[in-house]
């Protein structure tokens, strides 16, 4: 389970989900083909007299660089969007909402705040900065047969992928900011799944499709998006992997799996996808006994977004 977080000035509303998860779900469940990666980003905003406005400048917020804000263990970034109020006749006015929207390819994709209650105001024509807030993070728990046990979670690859996003989406925001996008290619942005699990005693126990290891005792790997719901006050994104599997009896230490991307590699950059290809999530735990009847192996990301900050 992880939790991402989207808000204005600790205040705002979110009234739709992280157009990261939506767009990662939209690919999976619609074996999405084309022009792929962020396109057309911007801030826009609507005033209580009803006028559209967009930022006039968009810059990081609270000081830190922009890797350390995006590319840590628990990835969040901070910015600070400037308005210029248009207020038409009035001689002030509030802020009631405000919207980052863009485009994966084909894809619109949007994120809106509810502002009316944050009081962000001021005299028409004057600039108003707003603070607007990402960040997601997971927990140490993992359920196996419907028993739940302590784990060390490693990188996630929902996180990787909401890294990679909202780094494109930021890059574009801040073009000065040291992000750059991975270089997508034409097609299905995933081109396939991979995945080792160790005993706990580090002795491989099942391979397939990971860098640098023979296929082992898995016959075959897919992917499905359970998609996105709205639940009350948050939303909830599902997703998960399968593999075949030869039976096995052990004891579970770790699971590693791999999700590729059609990009470009690089040798450098700062994004983990156009290092190399691919995304990896798993964790490491001990004394989970794995039956010598399963055939199958099933690994879950949830993530769960309030709808309200």
């Amino acid at each position: 389970m992880a939790i991402t977080k989207l808000s204005v000035n600790d205040c705002g509303s979110v009234n739709n989900v992280d157009p990261a998860l939506y767009v990662l779900s939209y690919i999976i469940k619609n074996n999405y083909s084309g022009a792929n990666g962020v396109s057309n980003v911007k801030v826009s905003a609507y005033t209580s007299t009803g006028n559209y406005i967009t930022a006039s400048s968009i810059k990081w917020a609270g000081g830190a660089s922009a890797v350390t804000l995006v590319f840590s263990q628990s990835p969040w970034w901070e910015i600070e969007a400037d308005f210029t109020l248009n207020c038409g006749t009035k001689a002030s006015c509030n802020i009631t909402s405000i919207s980052i929207t863009g485009n994966w390819g084909s894809i619109g994709w949007a994120v809106t705040f509810n502002t009316a209650g944050c009081n962000i105001n001021g005299t028409n024509g004057s600039t108003v900065p707003v603070y607007i807030k990402g960040s997601i993070s997971e927990s140490n728990q993992v359920t196996v047969n419907n028993n739940t046990y302590s784990a060390t979670n490693q990188f996630m690859i929902t996180q990787g992928w909401w890294i990679e996003f909202w780094s494109e989406v930021l890059s574009q925001l801040i073009p000065n900011s040291g992000l750059t996008g991975a270089k997508w290619n034409n097609g299905n942005p995933i081109t396939g799944l991979g995945l080792l699990v160790y005993d706990v005693n580090n002795i491989l126990k099942y391979a397939y499709n990971a860098p640098g290891f023979s296929n082992k005792n898995v016959s075959s790997m897919s992917i499905q998006s359970v998609g996105v719901s709205s639940t009350g006050s948050q939303y909830n994104y599902s997703m998960v992997i399968n593999a075949v599997i030869t039976p096995s009896g052990f004891t579970l230490g770790r699971i590693i799996v791999y999700m590729y991307f059609n990009v470009n590699t690089s040798a450098g950059g700062n994004t983990p996808i156009a290092i190399q290809g691919y995304l990896t999530g798993g964790f490491t735990a001990s004394n989970i006994q794995w039956s010598s009847v399963y055939n199958a192996l099933q690994y879950n990301e949830t993530v769960t977004q309030p709808s309200s900050t």
